[in-house]
């Protein structure tokens, strides 16, 4: 591989004992000619349901707000959150009818 002199490193990559870090990961999926869905082996629609729900996600404040605020919770207020949301939801369909 250009500028790395350990075939060990790249051996190790393989099997899992360690991970490159993100410059020489970036590096090889520019060698490869590959996106990192290819190299991880994930389906290609993954990355564009991601940039959707991305796009959906800023193009709403109030729910970019909210996960704002979600990614500064602790794990058991998520599950908390999740909860609300997810309650809120149900009487929210009930109330529609």
């Amino acid at each position: 591989m250009v500028g790395y002199k350990s075939k060990g490193a790249v051996c190790n990559w393989e099997n899992g004992a360690n991970f490159p870090d993100y410059d020489k990961l970036e590096l090889l999926l520019g060698i490869l000619e590959i996106d990192a869905n290819t190299l991880y082996g994930w389906p290609s629609g993954i990355k564009n349901d991601a940039d959707e729900l991305a796009k959906e996600i800023l193009a709403d404040p109030y729910i970019k707000k909210i996960m704002q605020q979600l990614l500064t919770l602790k794990s058991e207020d998520k599950k908390l959150a999740l909860i609300l949301i997810e309650r809120m939801g149900k009487n929210g369909d009930k109330n529609d009818n």
